[in-house]
């Protein structure tokens, strides 16, 4: 099941505390049709290589205020700053991932921070155990001090906007990072390294 145009999962529907008149529509629950890993996806052993898959839902979602879609990295021209996720960049990552307020790794209240991009030798070094020898790829490193994802994050989006905050776009997919969550830099899956991959794939299913 994927839920859209939820934020805050301990109530419903979610409204304005300052406003309580001024509420959001109903969350929309919609059924998983089937689901596409990346062919050369590798668990746990292998660094968690190629992280990221396709989620096919079993109807078409209307876009409203509430709903809408992110867009891929399709012309990195139209990108903040004309970057796909450059060293220095600011980036913004959301998830209901465990929290200093949070029990376990899970959130109710969907939580939202913006990080930069840092050298890949940063992640490189923090991870060589995991990663071996094959160093970062097909991958981002980016963190600040005090802020990061965390366990229940993985799979959600880094993203950066088009200067103007009316377009959002998918440059990153939570991958993995430290068991003590904000004190070094995560790994996110590079988008723009798998656009082909996902036009095909949406091509053979059309």
């Amino acid at each position: 099941m994927v839920r859209l145009g939820e934020l805050d999962f301990s109530t419903e529907p979610d409204c304005d505390p300052e406003n309580p008149n001024d509420c959001a529509d109903r969350h929309i629950d919609v059924p998983i049709d089937s689901l596409l890993a990346h062919p050369q996806f590798e668990g746990r052993a292998g660094a968690f290589a190629h992280d990221i898959a396709l989620v096919q839902m079993s109807r078409a979602i209307p876009t409203t205020n509430f709903v809408r879609p992110i867009c891929l990295p399709l012309d990195i021209g139209r990108l903040q700053g004309g970057q796909n996720a450059a060293v220095g960049q600011r980036t913004y990552i959301v998830g209901w991932g465990r929290s200093e307020e949070s029990v376990g790794s899970f959130t109710p209240v969907l939580q939202e921070a913006a990080i930069n991009v840092v050298p890949k030798s940063s992640c490189e070094r923090l991870f060589r155990r995991s990663l071996k020898s094959t160093g970062l790829g097909n991958r981002v490193c980016a963190g600040n001090s005090g802020i990061d994802t965390c366990r229940g994050d993985s799979g959600g989006p880094l993203m950066v906007h088009d200067g103007t905050g009316r377009k959002w776009y998918l440059v990153g997919v939570t991958s993995f990072g430290t068991r003590d969550c904000g004190r070094n830099p995560a790994v996110y899956t590079r988008v723009t390294d798998y656009v082909d991959w996902v036009r095909d794939s949406l091509r053979a299913r059309l």
